[in-house]
């Protein structure tokens, strides 16, 4: 809503939560949403925002309270839109994503063969990425550094964060007053924060004017202080130096089963949550089952997250990556963990069609299939897919609604959904990891991994 209207306040029954974890209900029949608002409670709300029919807004005043409401971990928690539902206990939390998630695959008609138990981790420090912004009060002389405020792009003002994983957590005050000191403040957007599973945290600095030397000794005096390193971003992420102006270094962390060490750049993508993404690669290897002599393909493969666990047992690894760097990176990572002759990794951009290079070309003889595609799902790739049409196929997937869809183009064209297992890679949010498995051919009454949930 804009400045200068008056912003309204309602009373709303909250029927159910949302899939962004908003508290939905009613008014004069509108559709409502309410942060930090559970079901079964009444509500004073005052409405911040109206969007293509729907109000927007917080909790002015609680007249009722859900039985399942718990104290949020973080004190930010109101003001900070970076989660939206630690009201809710994390087991709760998990019982109702899983369920809107069996309700919307029961709605499409799609129904797994087995359903196995939510793999939960740390509900608290656990993210080791994150991208806060900065915002620089000249008035005051302050800055806020954080996530954004809800229904809205200013920062919150925090000093700490209940997920962030250590240090990270409490290097927000610091921080805050280091970034306040330098000269250019008001010319910081955003910090890019990220941790490996040893060495100094990387802290990607994004600024729009240069630093002073003055500048650049109270950043240096900073990461000798706090063990971490600053990372300076002047314009795209080919940009990225150190203080020194050196490229960025790597950070690094491990798969256990078998023990792998993969390697990642601190402004690339890695799944945020590491026990989490553990236990799913543990799970995806074994609905997968590669074994020596198999022909395995890993489409949106990253800098080699699932593929190299698959090369480690034995079998050969085709992985396909749109992004250059991350190919890049997989192929280092194969060659440190000594798979390279198991695993080979190529630039493909999945979402246009290739008349001339096939799936089945590029790795022939697969059978076995994993896909882990971004938000927007598999995209025209399911078409080649189901032309190479491999026995098994593991969909790991951060977004329903593009799932939902590949998971009924499947089932049309024969595949049976085996089995369906959901990760809390992302606590306190309405987000979750979902791993299936898919396969063709005759019925085998397939009972891979049943033995390890």
């Amino acid at each position: 809503m804009g400045r200068g209207r008056r912003q309204r306040v309602i009373d709303v029954a909250i029927q159910n939560l949302d899939d962004q974890g908003l508290g939905q209900g009613n008014f004069e029949d509108r559709d409502v949403r309410v942060r930090d608002a559970l079901p079964g409670e009444l509500v004073s709300a005052r409405i911040l925002k109206r969007r293509r029919g729907t109000w927007y807004g917080i909790v002015e005043a609680r007249h009722s309270s859900s039985p399942d409401r718990v104290v949020p971990p973080c004190p930010h928690f109101a003001q900070c839109a970076g989660c939206v539902m630690q009201q809710l206990a994390p087991e709760h939390q998990r019982s109702l994503k899983q369920a809107r998630i069996l309700e919307r695959l029961s709605a499409a008609g799609l129904q797994p063969a087995r359903i196995l138990p939510v793999t939960e981790g740390p509900s608290t420090g656990y993210r080791r990425k994150a991208r806060l912004g900065i915002r620089y009060l000249a008035r005051e002389e302050r800055l806020l550094l954080g996530f954004r405020q809800p229904f809205g792009s200013r920062v919150a003002d925090m000093d700490s964060c209940a997920v962030l994983a250590p240090p990270l957590a409490t290097l927000i005050a610091p921080l805050r007053a280091l970034l306040a000191s330098l000269s250019n403040a008001a010319a910081l957007p955003q910090l890019e924060v990220a941790s490996g599973d040893s060495g100094p945290p990387a802290l990607i600095l994004r600024h729009l004017t240069p630093f002073t030397a003055g500048d650049l000794a109270a950043l240096a005096r900073f990461e000798s202080a706090y063990g971490v390193k600053f990372l300076l971003q002047p314009s795209g992420l080919d940009s990225i130096h150190d203080l020194s102006g050196q490229p960025a270094p790597l950070l690094h962390y491990a798969l256990s089963d078998p023990p792998l060490d993969l390697s990642f750049s601190p402004a690339g993508f890695v799944q945020v949550n590491g026990a989490v993404n553990r236990a799913l690669v543990t799970a995806a290897m074994a609905l997968l089952d590669p074994q020596p002599g198999d022909v395995v393909m890993d489409l949106f493969c990253g800098i080699g997250n699932f593929s190299l666990p698959a090369a480690a047992r034995g079998a050969r690894v085709v992985g396909l990556e749109g992004d250059a760097a991350l190919v890049r990176q997989a192929t280092a990572n194969a060659t440190a963990n000594g798979l390279s002759d198991q695993a080979e990794f190529a630039v493909a951009d999945l979402y246009q069609v290739d008349a001339e290079l096939s799936l089945s070309d590029r790795a022939p003889g697969c059978q076995k299939l994993l896909v882990d595609p971004p938000r927007s799902g598999v995209g025209p790739a399911l078409a080649d897919i189901l032309a190479l049409r491999p026995g098994r196929l593991v969909y790991v997937s951060c977004h329903p609604d593009s799932f939902i869809r590949d998971a009924a183009t499947l089932a049309h064209a024969g595949y049976r959904f085996q089995v369906l297992k959901l990760f809390d890679m992302f606590p306190h949010t309405a987000h979750l990891e979902i791993l299936a498995l898919f396969e063709s051919g005759p019925e085998s009454g397939s009972e891979e991994g049943a033995s390890l949930w």
